[in-house]
């Protein structure tokens, strides 16, 4: 599921920022932090910087979602 669909619904009311951290197996608080850095920075800002810029970069460049879609680090990794 695709981040930016899930925040949209969270921002029309259809879906609680809690129910939607859920669905991505997150905390609520994560979710509010990632909705952050989405407004601000799009799919970039979802990518995962802990590893450094250069480590983070190559690993984003395969990692998309079922629908094409940027998915943040944590989610890929308990997706497999």
């Amino acid at each position: 599921m695709r981040f930016s669909s899930l925040l949209d619904r969270t921002e029309s009311k259809e879906l609680t920022q809690e129910a939607a951290a859920e669905l991505l197996g997150i905390n609520v608080r994560t979710f509010q932090r990632w909705a952050e850095r989405f407004e601000a920075e799009g799919d970039d800002g979802l990518v995962d910087l802990r590893m450094g810029p250069a480590i983070a970069e190559a690993c984003a460049g395969g990692r998309t979602g079922a629908d094409g879609g940027a998915v943040p680090r944590q989610v890929a990794r308990t997706s497999r």
